[in-house]
């Protein structure tokens, strides 16, 4: 099967991104005005519960999924039984956690009853799930144009019935039924590349073991992505909680449009790999992990640099004291951004998976002591700071594993001069700030100005070192002037 090349898939995924990232930008200002701190809170406790089982659900078939796909592109027959004995093993995950989920709520939810019944839409749109597949055939113009469609879609209908904080349920429906929608347009494409098998031919045990391994580590992560969430309204307040989620959320737009890197390259890697291209794979990667530092470096310290601005404009003047919190938790950019690039583009496709469940497991240990010991003295900059540390222990753990064939001492050197135009540029944009004030105007001209600051002292360290990509790019760029 002939796949799209790595820069129509790149260009197709941060399209995605950036439709990932505008929809939070428009929708978030609004939500957080309508629901405010305490009705965010709720939401994202109900949510956070949820995801436990939505890690149930999805196994581990984001990353098995397309590692799996990747490697029988050229066999139909093949790709035909590996889609269907995980598409099966999928099947019956959701149903498990549909059951799981409903005894949840008659159990032991009395608190949120309605808002966690309205979230069971999000595990039934599971059911419907394919995305792994054209991530794994390396295809993602279909999953990208339909998902760009439905998060306006989604957008419209939220200013539409999204009034008042009590509408809460209404916007936790608006976002299931979308992914449910999405799903469906995304199934209609399938019968281009799949079709029909005999059931005997489909072999669902040999998936079952590599898929519940690699949910492991989903499950580890959750405990420092979710668990904290959860751990702030048990140990602190749901106000606190939903600045902790407003500040996450803001820190997540970088994060999804850098992680974009590692949804295209992984499948890309797996196919190396399995075509006996490992040099070829670790150039690759030595050139995308520079440049996810790189671009992870100024959204760290950009996001430093605007805080203070954006907050008010952006949630609104009841989430202030989310501040310190978004810029603390800036510095975890990083040690994900590195953290991703090794392991969609190492680790996974070379199959290590015992070295990413350990690394993981790792992170969620320290998360967990940090969060039970700093959430009930300093609430949610607790939570903060048991995330950073998490995310540097994966980061480092990873790179452990990684440096027989990865030059991790190197990476980091280089990597240390992007440093310098990003502290250049908070100062820059810090001064800014005091000149202008704060509002709409001022923010503008500081994240122009921060961006030009940034990508005029990286560019001119790339040019003298002679940097490959760099160089490809600006003799283009002359050749078109």
């Amino acid at each position: 099967m002939k796949t799209d090349s790595i820069k129509k898939n790149l260009l197709f995924q941060i399209i995605n991104q950036v439709a990932t990232t505008i929809y939070p930008l428009i929708t978030y200002p609004y939500i957080s005005r309508v629901f405010g701190p305490t009705g965010l809170g709720e939401y994202s406790f109900t949510n956070s519960v949820l995801y436990y089982f939505l890690i149930i659900a999805n196994l581990g078939i984001v990353n098995y999924g397309s590692r799996e796909i990747a490697k029988h592109l050229n066999n139909s027959k093949e790709l035909n039984k590996n889609f269907w004995g995980i598409y099966i093993c999928r099947s019956i995950a959701v149903f498990i956690s549909i059951i799981a989920y409903i005894g949840y709520l008659l159990l032991f939810e009395n608190k949120y009853m309605l808002l966690g019944i309205c979230q069971l839409v999000q595990l039934i749109a599971v059911f419907i799930d394919v995305s792994w597949f054209f991530s794994g055939i390396q295809k993602f113009k279909v999953t990208s144009l339909i998902n760009t469609i439905i998060k306006f879609i989604s957008l419209g209908f939220t200013f539409t019935l999204v009034k008042t904080e009590n509408d809460i349920y209404i916007y936790i429906l608006i976002l299931g039924i979308s992914n449910i929608i999405g799903n469906i347009l995304l199934c209609f494409q399938l019968k281009k590349y799949i079709h029909f098998i005999k059931l005997k031919e489909i072999q669902i045990k040999k998936h079952i073991k590599p898929l519940i391994v690699l949910c492991i580590p989903i499950i580890a992560m959750s405990l420092y992505k979710y668990m904290d969430k959860i751990m702030i309204e048990l140990l602190s307040t749901t106000y606190e909680l939903g600045l902790y989620e407003a500040a996450e959320k803001i820190i997540n737009i970088p994060i999804g449009v850098i992680t974009a890197f590692g949804v295209v390259m992984l499948p890309k890697m797996s196919q190396m790999i399995s075509d006996g291209q490992k040099d070829k794979s670790l150039k690759v990667l030595e050139s995308t992990l520079n440049y996810s530092l790189i671009i992870s470096i100024a959204m760290a310290f950009g996001i430093i640099a605007i805080t203070p601005t954006f907050v008010p404009i952006f949630l609104g003047n009841d989430f202030v004291q989310s501040e310190n919190l978004i810029i603390y938790l800036s510095i975890s950019i990083i040690f994900t951004t590195w953290a991703n690039m090794v392991r969609a583009q190492y680790l996974i496709p070379n199959n290590r998976d015992k070295e990413f469940i350990v690394s993981v497991f790792f992170g969620a240990i320290i998360n967990v002591i940090l969060n039970s010991i700093l959430i009930p003295r300093f609430s949610s900059l607790g939570a903060v700071i048991g995330t950073i540390f998490a995310e540097f222990t994966v980061a480092l753990i990873h790179s452990l594993y990684s440096k027989k064939d990865l030059k991790i001492i190197t990476y980091i050197k280089n990597s240390i001069f992007y440093i310098i135009p990003a502290i250049i540029m908070v100062l820059i944009v810090r001064l800014i700030e005091s000149y202008i004030g704060q509002n709409i105007i001022s923010l503008l001209v500081q994240i122009i100005s921060g961006a030009i600051i940034y990508l005029l002292i990286t560019g001119i360290h790339l040019f003298k070192k002679k940097d490959e990509i760099f160089m490809v790019y600006l003799n283009k760029i002359r050749k078109s002037v």
